[in-house]
């Protein structure tokens, strides 16, 4: 009766929970239930191989066996990249079964009962040694794949090498099963000294290119390795092969968890390689000599739409964009690289053709996300054929700044990366790379442009302007670096430094004995909304003994886009003694009223509006500068390139004047001599 009632509760909880499932589910996905079902199988096989354990005396032998199929089932079911590293791992775990199933079939309890004929065991003992040998080999060429190695001429001749002598030992070993040669050095060298051997070998090349690892995966490895070459040696001293089983599975298993779970290298949202299985996908291909047809997507403006969406609602929209193109195209391999970044590997130029099509007719319509819907918008990109692609990492530096310049295209168009794109694209990869160095070393070069002034035509200030200098590329203008920084994250970083550099050239420079009153320093946008500006700011002119009065600092109109913060910061800063200057005036989208609203001291008129003034005169400019200087505002015009124009703009109230006319920017070197000279010429 009790019984009865046990099955009735645990049928009716089942029912119930089926119920409730059913009930939070949009749809029941028929995946789920097969996994579901073959999980279930799999619990009555694991228990039915205790039970023959048991019956039959085979150690754990089986359940080890038992444990490698659920890794090798699970490993099969989840999409995976056809690489080195991934036919190496597979290998080595077909070895590893091979060597318990051998192992069972020649010695294992009861199994060992079994009378086989001669030529039968003896051709069992040779695939068992050849098993056996083969393990550590696959175990050798998966650290030598996964860390990326690559050999010269002379090494892969080496390599190739030490594959013959492995395929000439597994022959010697095979003779001497089958002439019955075996003796104890024999043993030794086959069991003990060869997987030993292997082992070193992979550690060796885990420790001289840990980087190619995490952290994680570097000392798991290596612990894993010291207990194969420890286990090993003393399985063979010991003449007893039994623990060295457990060894070896224990660390595939840890290979796996940690190098080789698909689930590692999926996307949880999209369902598609994330980055760094592209990284190795490209690498493969580009260490064999091919070079995959690829094209991508961007959803233009992620980050806002995540921000106008919600997190969790763009993750789902991502979801669904992962169900729809493993829909249209199951046998493709997509990656998604990051914020909104799609490539896929295409057969040919047709079907290329075909996946864009898709996607600008997909993308025209709306996405659903649970009960949202989502309006996104996309550009496509093309790698060109004739591409050829030096590196991984030549390829996603690349990547990174055509899917920035593609943000820029119409919906739908194609942005198409030929040689001299990528050419274009290269060198401003290597402006970045020179803009890290540069930030971590101090490298970042002061440069000061005079600033005039009007009435008198002496210098008496300066602007401090950056520059990158490169052996290769020569000095680099601010307009290919300065949006570069402001992208990754250390355009505060740069602007502090060109600020130590200043105070710096002050403090060692009697600028006043020069005429210099103070030297103009530009604040990024993004350090007007650190609340500890004029702290930081302060600190640095204190290191170097500097008054707030020798330093004026610039802000631009990008910054007016919060006027509260500004404002606080600007009130701020003036307290503790410093001028501040609208840096760029008619740039963007600023007007004489939001200009009211701030505690500026100084206009500077960009020089577009400058030019176009001169281009076709009118009353605006005039009129503008009028306006400043009834509110008591100076003035400062960039841009200037003749007398004609300078003494204009003087004619129209300009308090300072500032262009090549007088002096491009020069480095500090060049600045106490520029000032010496044109100063006297003014004078004289």
């Amino acid at each position: 009766m009790c019984v009865r009632r046990n099955i009735a509760n645990h049928r009716r909880i089942l029912i119930e929970s089926t119920k409730i499932i059913i009930r939070k589910s949009y749809r029941f996905d028929l995946y789920y239930i097969t996994v579901f079902l073959i999980l279930n199988l799999f619990y009555i096989f694991f228990i039915s191989c205790i039970i023959i354990q048991m019956i039959f005396n085979l150690g754990y032998s089986l359940s080890f066996l038992f444990i490698l199929c659920i890794f090798l089932l699970f490993y099969f079911i989840k999409p995976k990249l056809l690489i080195k590293t991934n036919f190496y791992f597979l290998i080595l775990m077909f070895s590893q079964i091979a060597v318990i199933v051998l192992d069972l079939a020649t010695q294992g309890g009861k199994f060992s009962e079994v009378s086989y004929s001669k030529t039968v065991f003896t051709i069992l003992e040779c695939i068992f040694s050849a098993a056996f040998l083969l393990r550590p080999y696959m175990l050798f060429m998966f650290f030598v794949s996964l860390c990326k190695v690559t050999f010269s001429k002379s090494r892969k001749f080496i390599l190739k090498l030490v594959a013959v002598s492995f395929g000439i030992l597994i022959i010697i070993s095979s003779v001497a099963f089958i002439f019955n040669l075996y003796n104890r050095l024999l043993v030794f060298a086959i069991y003990t000294f060869v997987p030993c051997l292997f082992c070193a070998f992979s550690l060796t090349v885990l420790l001289t290119k840990n980087k190619a690892v995490s952290s994680g995966g570097f000392i798991s490895s290596v612990l894993c390795l010291s207990a194969l070459i420890t286990a090993s040696l003393c399985s063979g001293f010991l003449n007893n092969f039994s623990i060295i089983n457990l060894i070896w599975i224990f660390s595939i298993v840890v290979f796996f968890l940690t190098f080789e779970n698909p689930d590692n290298h999926i996307d949880s949202r999209t369902g598609f390689f994330i980055r760094h299985a592209f990284h190795t996908f490209i690498f493969e291909n580009k260490r064999l000599g091919t070079y995959p047809y690829l094209c991508g997507f961007v959803i233009k403006n992620y980050m806002e739409k995540r921000m106008i969406y919600g997190e969790t609602q763009m993750d789902l929209g991502l979801t669904e964009i992962g169900k729809c193109l493993t829909k249209a195209f199951p046998r493709h391999k997509w990656f998604y690289l990051r914020d909104g970044h799609f490539m896929v590997v295409c057969k040919n130029d047709d079907d290329a053709k075909k996946i864009r099509e898709f996607l600008k007719d997909r993308f025209s319509k709306i996405w659903k996300a649970d009960s949202a819907k989502l309006y996104l918008n996309i550009a496509l990109i093309e790698l060109s054929p004739d591409l050829k692609i030096k590196s991984a990492e030549h390829l996603l530096d690349g990547l990174r700044i055509a899917f920035d310049d593609a943000e820029s295209l119409l919906d739908g168009e194609t942005l198409l990366i030929d040689s001299k794109t990528f050419d274009d694209i290269e060198r401003r990869s290597k402006v970045r790379k020179i803009l890290d160095s540069a930030l971590q070393n101090n490298g970042i070069q002061l440069y000061l442009q005079p600033i005039i002034d009007s009435s008198s035509r002496k210098i008496i200030a300066a602007e401090a302007l950056s520059r990158l200098y490169d052996d290769e590329l020569g000095v680099i203008s601010p307009g290919e670096f300065i949006k570069l920084a402001e992208k990754n994250g250390n355009i505060e970083t740069l602007c502090e430094q060109i600020l130590n550099k200043t105070c710096e050239f002050i403090k060692h420079n009697d600028i006043e004995k020069l005429g210099i009153k103070w030297i103009n320093v530009n604040l990024s946008p993004i350090q007007c909304q650190n609340s500890d500006l004029a702290d930081r700011i302060s600190s640095i002119a204190d290191k170097y003994s500097v008054s707030s009065k020798h330093i004026h600092l610039e802000v631009t109109e990008e910054s007016m886009v919060d006027a509260h913060i500004l404002t606080r910061q600007m009130n701020t800063l003036i307290s503790y003694g410093y001028d501040i200057s609208l840096d760029d005036y008619g740039s963007g989208f600023s007007n004489i009223i939001r200009v009211k609203r701030f505690p500026f001291n100084n206009i500077k008129l960009d020089m577009q509006i400058v030019w176009e003034h001169f281009k076709e005169p009118d009353n605006i400019l005039p009129s503008i500068i009028n306006v400043f200087k009834e509110r008591g505002l100076s003035v400062t015009a960039e841009g200037v390139e003749s007398k004609d124009m300078a003494d204009a703009l003087q004619n129209m109230g300009c308090t300072y004047l500032q262009g090549f006319y007088f002096s491009k920017p020069v480095p500090t070197s060049e600045f106490l001599t520029v000032v010496k000279k044109h100063n006297l010429e003014v004078e004289a």
